[in-house]
């Protein structure tokens, strides 16, 4: 389902959503509205669907994705001694950070440079739009 032309438009939005809205998103909240409804929400609806190609990854890039598990429940252990008065919210904090980075290899799909081409579109139009 993820490799849908219409599933690879609505991820190339929150993609561009989450690189050019925080310049011009009126509010923070406005902005967080849309990385959850066009970079989160994708990325978990499309994860199943995409099941094959992330295990392919995770066995081609292994220890990458080992470091990154071992940050993360490091980050987790260190919630316990942190003097925050929420842990649940900083751990929901990791939550969207790990989405945000399941989010890219599904975009991707195999193919490195559709990700690529669509932050190099985006660099053009920014210069363009310089005063």
């Amino acid at each position: 389902m993820h490799e849908k032309s219409w599933a690879q438009a609505w991820m190339t939005m929150g993609l561009l959503w989450f690189l050019l809205a925080i310049a011009v998103a009126p509010t923070n909240k406005v902005y967080q509205q849309g990385l959850v409804a066009l970079l989160w929400l994708p990325a978990l609806l499309f994860a199943w669907s995409a099941r094959v190609r992330l295990k392919e990854l995770l066995c081609e890039q292994r220890w990458i994705y080992l470091l990154m598990l071992g940050l993360i429940v490091w980050s987790l252990i260190s919630l316990s001694w942190s003097n925050t008065d929420d842990i649940s919210r900083e751990a929901k904090r990791l939550l969207y950070i790990a989405v945000f980075l399941l989010f890219f290899p599904i975009l991707a799909n195999g193919r490195p440079e559709r990700v690529i081409r669509i932050m190099q579109w985006e660099g053009s139009q920014w210069r363009s739009l310089r005063w």
